[in-house]
């Protein structure tokens, strides 16, 4: 296995740190380490709906975690310790929600640099540079937009109410469309697709929803579908899209021989979380440094 190298990028060198800080404390093996702290952060992300919920209702953030989730929170608590949770896996955490644009991979190029990659199966991780350089040359911005037109042109109750709304303008406009068009027009609605046979931790799917404009992505103009035969680079992926606000799907499975991923088990965490505005993630997650506490405690 290759060993590790610090990167240069300033967000995935403060995650190296707090990673690397952990293994010399713990004692653990780094790629579990790195592992356990992906697994950690999609939970995190997972969780967002119900701590939401018991916001709006109770006036509360912290609700009681679905089970698989609070499984994961006693396992980790139990193996590094809650200082761990509060400390190092925190840091991380945060660190990645500090990245200055959500529509970059910082997972994969972190992956590579912790000495991650199976290069016996091949496995190597496009850099975020290229990603984006394909993305240009091939998507057009304007096609979700003239599919949204489409399916409003197909439907007369959508046609109707795009005229009554036809005098607003700015936030009115935006709320009206997709509060009163939108709804109307979905069923005639073809979205743009994205697939990615071999999607690694994500870094083209992300390259390729920066493209288009985001509203396409949170009306769902836009969806795209990962997939892969390592677990570790689909939790990366899942992770990846929550972050950014992406709707879609990852599946864990074998392109070549079950290219409709049917062999494995759905997402764990349910794909509810993927489809969060990407700037309402810090506000609400439940390891905040208030709720980090009542976790780790």
């Amino acid at each position: 296995m290759p060993r590790p190298v610090r990167p240069t990028d300033p967000t995935q060198a403060a995650i190296y740190r707090a990673l690397t800080a952990l293994e010399r404390t713990s004692g653990g093996r780094l790629s579990t380490i790195f592992a356990d702290w992906i697994a950690l952060a999609g939970a995190t992300l997972a969780g967002l709906p119900y701590h939401a919920r018991a916001l709006q209702t109770t006036g509360a953030l912290i609700s009681p975690d679905p089970p698989p989730i609070a499984a994961l929170w006693d396992r980790l608590r139990g193996t590094y310790g809650p200082a761990a949770l509060r400390g190092p896996f925190a840091a991380a955490w945060y660190s990645l929600l500090g990245a200055p644009d959500p529509f970059v991979d910082h997972l994969g190029p972190l992956y590579m640099a912790l000495g991650q990659p199976n290069t016996h199966a091949g496995q190597f991780f496009t850099p975020p540079a290229v990603c984006q350089l394909m993305a240009r040359m091939t998507v057009d911005p304007a096609e979700p937009d003239r599919r949204f037109q489409a399916a409003i042109a197909a439907s007369p109750a959508a046609t109707a109410a795009l005229l009554a709304g036809s005098t607003l303008s700015g936030p009115d406009a935006q709320k009206w469309l997709t509060r009163r068009v939108l709804p109307l027009a979905r069923p005639h609605l073809e979205p743009v697709r994205i697939s990615e046979p071999a999607c690694g931790s994500g870094g083209m799917l992300l390259a390729v929803a920066a493209c288009y404009p985001r509203r396409a992505l949170a009306w769902g103009l836009v969806e795209v579908e990962g997939m892969d035969l390592d677990p570790l680079c689909v939790a990366m992926c899942r992770l990846n899209l929550g972050l950014a606000g992406i709707p879609g799907q990852v599946r864990c499975a074998n392109t070549l021989s079950d290219p409709l991923g049917t062999d494995r088990a759905p997402d764990p965490w349910g794909p509810a979380w993927a489809a969060w505005p990407p700037r309402a993630i810090p506000t609400l997650i439940p390891n905040s440094p208030t709720e980090a506490a009542a976790h780790a405690a």
